[in-house]
């Protein structure tokens, strides 16, 4: 049973993540603006320009998300997930399940195994997350502009048996993502809040 101080502890780290996801919504927000505000735009473009960038540079751009999403789904997770009871963890599942269909990505899933019997169900959530997030622990992320590619390989001890699980993921997934777990969390720490959108970290 945790103590109410160790409750406030995990609530300060989740306010550390959620501020994560304000500051790439209000990316976004400036993002749409600079379309219609020239003042705007001649400030970022200046900005990109002492930093030696070609201009113009999009605000949410690849390393945006995968930054925010290793402080939602790897960052948070060492920091709350460990310490959740067990009827915790079923409401995380649950509310992220709510939140994120991982059986609706099988279209953009691509799995790699030489040991069939040794590979997570990637159709469950706990294995789905646990891939995505040693794939962003262990730097095994690729980016396009059109979507993110996320590997996680396991490799026994005997360096003989091994599987590799690749997941696909366009931008706004990856984003409802982010925002899925992030939320989940918050069900957890604070049951029934409202307002807990499920707008994707692009919008």
């Amino acid at each position: 049973m945790r103590s109410e101080q160790e409750t406030e502890t995990l609530k300060r780290y989740f306010h550390y993540a959620k501020l994560s996801l304000h500051n790439v919504r209000l990316l976004g927000t400036l993002e749409e603006q600079r379309k219609t505000s020239s003042e705007l735009a001649e400030l970022l473009d200046a900005h990109a320009k002492r930093n030696a960038l070609t201009r113009p540079v999009p605000l949410c751009h690849q390393a945006t998300f995968v930054s925010h999403a290793y402080t939602t789904l790897v960052w948070l997770r060492e920091y709350i997930g460990k310490h959740l009871t067990e009827k915790e963890r079923t409401v995380f599942y649950d509310e992220f399940s709510r939140r994120f269909a991982v059986g609706k990505v099988d279209t953009r899933l691509e799995l790699h195994c030489d040991q069939p019997q040794r590979v997570p169900n990637l159709k469950k959530a706990n294995d789905f997350l646990r891939t995505v997030r040693n794939a962003l622990a262990h730097a095994r992320v690729d980016a396009t502009d059109d979507c993110f590619m996320l590997t996680n390989t396991y490799t026994d001890r005997n360096d003989k048996d091994h599987w590799t699980a690749s997941i696909t993921l366009d931008w706004p997934t990856f984003g409802a993502l982010c925002d899925a777990s992030l939320f989940a969390y918050q069900e957890v720490l604070y049951p029934g809040t409202p307002g807990a959108t499920q707008q994707c970290a692009a919008d």
